[in-house]
């Protein structure tokens, strides 16, 4: 159904978000100039009436947001450092900023599409540059050089230790980079005809091409968490989709299977560590005297489990308030010397879990709320079968259990401004039933 575009809300410019969306992959900082640009192009070149009843309607996906940036702000009543709190604090003011925002626009869906096809746009060019760069080092290079790890020098590394350290060519971790590919093939796969549409190619080669593309990113990214989250969200999307085409079934399991198989090394040598490192977390013995509390370098699996104990020592202390926003990294590290994990004790390292951040700094009252954040939205894309929704909210959520995702600009804006953007996707399930007359309540309109 052609949905018709005479209204003003139409016409507003859509510029800056997909500006704003395009520079999420570049890293935290180009995206808060993204911001800012934003906030002022909003409040200047936007219609503002009708704001509070788009933000009703957008409610599931705008009001958690709020809600969570309030608990926050009362963790500064109980850090002892209040400038750092208040640090924390405007650090996370996208969670205030977007849900006022948003609903200043109010999109078609071709241009909700548009935005979002920036983002994976952006993406693709990355990993399309950072192929290319790889592949130059490898043909020009005798040796792949690891840049900065030690205190005497770079030093000769294998070529598996140099995707790790140095396949992207821009500098965002590679953790929050994977959930960025993941969103993007969520995206494709979900809106496929729509995607070739948008770059004007008719040929569905070139979306498969995009996937290829996305999934060796993240194979060469060699994030365990992102491995893990393709192989779900691969699952998640053969679930929704196989009653679709039993042909496109079996050419997305085919694909990725051959892809799984000539990346096995890659792979096999980013998962092997890891197993080696938990066979050592679970030998007999005190933690405190085995090796990995004493070496200067253990493995990322290793860290994990000692800030992973020392976070839930410090929960069983004050379960219902927690430390507050500005102690976190405090605490923690003073609980690692408690505990002699002396390899990471005078490092100032966080939990390493958006969970046990958010349980440390705001109790058990901000957990909730944090699952809120995420429950809702995951509700209301279940209730209008929008599992495009459904698969971004469930790679982010994942992530915060191994990573604290809200703790830096490269997961704060994205997840703040995905998660209230998806309410332009209520809006557009609104006008389709108002053109045809039927009740929103009583008719569903999928966007994907």
């Amino acid at each position: 159904m052609t949905i018709k575009t005479n209204t003003a809300f139409f016409k507003t410019p859509v510029y800056m978000l997909q500006v704003l969306f395009f520079l999420i992959p570049f890293g935290g900082k180009l995206a808060s100039i993204g911001v800012l640009l934003l906030i002022a192009w909003s409040l200047f070149c936007t219609k503002k009436e009708g704001w509070l009843s788009r933000f009703k309607r957008g409610k599931p996906y705008l009001f958690p947001s709020l809600v969570y940036f309030l608990v926050l702000s009362a963790g500064l009543f109980l850090s002892d450092s209040f400038s750092s709190a208040m640090n924390q604090l405007v650090q996370r003011s996208s969670f205030l900023i977007f849900p006022l925002v948003i609903p200043l626009y109010f999109l078609n869906s071709k241009q909700v599409l548009l935005v979002f096809r920036s983002f994976v746009l952006a993406c693709l060019l990355i990993v399309i540059a950072s192929l290319i760069d790889f592949a130059y080092v490898s043909l020009t290079e005798s040796e792949y050089i690891i840049l900065g790890e030690k205190i005497e020098g770079n030093r000769p590394g294998t070529m598996y230790e140099y995707l790790s350290s140095h396949f992207l060519i821009v500098g965002v971790h590679r953790t929050y980079f994977s959930v960025y590919l993941l969103i993007s093939i969520l995206f494709i796969a979900y809106n496929f005809r729509d995607y070739n549409k948008l770059v004007k190619i008719k040929s569905k080669w070139f979306g498969f091409a995009s996937l290829i593309i996305l999934v060796l990113g993240l194979i060469f990214l060699q994030s365990k968490a992102g491995l893990l989250s393709l192989i779900l969200i691969s699952i998640f999307i053969l679930i929704t989709k196989s009653n679709k085409s039993y042909k496109s079934f079996f050419l997305a399991i085919s694909t990725l299977l051959v892809i799984f198989f000539l990346s096995r090394n890659v792979i096999y040598n980013r998962v092997k560590p890891m197993i080696n490192e938990v066979e050592n977390i679970i030998s007999p013995g005190n933690d405190s005297e085995k090796q990995y509390a004493k070496v200067l370098r253990p493995g990322s699996t290793e860290v994990r489990y000692m800030l992973y104990k020392s976070s839930y020592q410090l929960i069983k202390e004050a379960p219902i308030v927690g430390y507050g926003l500005g102690d976190v990294k405090d605490v923690v590290k003073q609980q690692n010397y408690k505990n002699e994990f002396l390899s990471i004790a005078h490092l100032n390292y966080g939990p390493h879990s958006q969970i046990l951040w958010t349980w440390i700094s705001s109790g058990i009252i901000g957990v909730f709320v944090l699952i809120a954040m995420f429950l809702f939205p995951f509700i209301n894309g279940f209730k209008n079968r929008n599992y495009f929704i459904m698969g971004v909210i469930l790679v982010i959520f994942f992530n915060c259990f191994t990573e604290s995702f809200l703790s830096r600009q490269d997961g704060i804006i994205l997840t703040a401004l995905f998660i209230t953007f998806f309410s332009q996707m209520t809006n557009e399930n609104r006008i389709k039933n108002k053109e045809s007359g039927a009740s929103p309540t009583k008719k569903r309109v999928n966007f994907v």
